[in-house]
């Protein structure tokens, strides 16, 4: 159970920022805010009736809150608080918020609340029945990977059915679609689960609890030491573009040993007890 709260509104800004995209993610164990910025681009379905001629800036601003912290939700004036507190956290944000500090906002504020990362068993599954996406697992979206597994899940039913044209062997169907999805799904699951779980009061429900595993037991707790290292190293533009791809399931996962990473995984480890953030 992650408690996750998001809040998102779409601002008019000054002028334009120096970026497209900014992340900044909930830092465990201590800092379980964040938010995420995006530019929103002149020809999106969302401004057509706002600003059609196309000579203002506008963005959307999601602010993220996990285990019980909750952004603010109907107030714009808290919104932007909320906004500062998170930057005020790094220098290196300061540019994100002299973006933001003057922003418009447009409209009201959407919220959504979700209570888990969530990921189902399918046993005995009539012929015929094969789940998809969300249906087998649903994430935190701060990771981006829900489009990513439905996506996958799809390719992987696509293949499945390429097995038996006549669609008559579904007992060929199905082990064909389990072999080719779990996989993708388990990549995502461990990636997601592993950093949350490194946040304080952050529970696995008893029927996902890897302890009588040890091998799913040892993945999980490499996976935590290997993301704590590489989320302290995120700031880095190299880091970024090789461990970015691996969250979003564009690379496989044996991206995650690129010697580069883990270089700088060690770094940030080797350096974490001496931080101050």
């Amino acid at each position: 159970k992650t408690k996750i709260a998001y809040s998102t509104q779409l601002l008019e800004l000054q002028k334009e920022p120096p970026f497209q995209l900014y992340y900044i993610l909930p830092k465990a164990p201590s800092r379980p805010t964040g938010l995420a910025f995006g530019r929103v681009e002149h020809n999106h379905p969302l401004l057509q009736t706002i600003a059609p001629e196309r000579t203002r800036v506008f963005c959307l601003v999601s602010l993220m809150g996990f285990c019980g912290a909750v952004p603010p939700t109907n107030n714009s004036e808290d919104f932007l608080d909320f906004v500062e507190e998170v930057c005020s956290t790094n220098p290196q944000h300061s540019a994100l918020w002299t973006a933001l500090r003057d922003a418009s906002p447009i409209g009201k504020i959407a919220h959504l609340k979700l209570g888990s990362n969530l990921r189902r068993n399918f046993n005995n599954l009539p012929p015929r029945v094969l789940p998809l996406g969300d249906c087998i697992a649903s994430f935190n979206p701060v990771y981006g990977q829900g489009m990513a597994t439905a996506c996958s899940s799809v390719q992987c039913l696509e293949f499945a059915l390429q097995q038996d044209s006549s669609l008559k062997n579904w007992e060929l169907i199905q082990s064909s679609f389990w072999s080719t999805v779990l996989p993708t799904v388990d990549q995502a699951w461990y990636l997601a689960v592993s950093h949350d779980l490194r946040f304080p009061g952050v529970e696995m429900h008893p029927q996902c609890n890897v302890s009588t595993n040890p091998m799913a037991w040892l993945r999980l707790k490499f996976m935590q030491v290997y993301t704590k290292g590489v989320y302290h190293s995120l700031s880095s533009a190299g880091i970024a573009k090789l461990w970015l791809p691996v969250i979003h399931l564009v690379s496989s996962p044996v991206a995650v040993l690129h010697p580069f990473l883990l270089l700088s995984c060690f770094v940030s480890l080797c350096k974490a007890p001496f931080s101050k953030q």
